[in-house]
């Protein structure tokens, strides 16, 4: 991502974000990894001007597996 993007930095977002919220009450997003252990979860975005506020352009998670429950 960093070479596709480079004018822009990723962003750690937490629960309360509301990507959470829009089509899903999705009540707990820190759904560990199934197959690896101890680690700390967290999301990231990309956002438009690299302001938070703006438009999220792209949305990562790190040491997190939620779509694979949602699967």
């Amino acid at each position: 991502m960093r070479r596709a993007l480079t004018e822009y930095q990723a962003i750690g977002i937490d629960e309360t974000y509301p990507v959470f919220r829009t089509f899903f009450e999705v009540a707990d997003i820190y759904v560990p990894h199934p197959t690896v252990a101890l680690v700390q979860l967290k999301y990231l975005g990309i956002f438009e001007d690299n302001n938070p506020d703006g438009r999220m352009m792209a949305l990562a998670n790190y040491d997190s597996d939620l779509a694979e429950y949602w699967e």
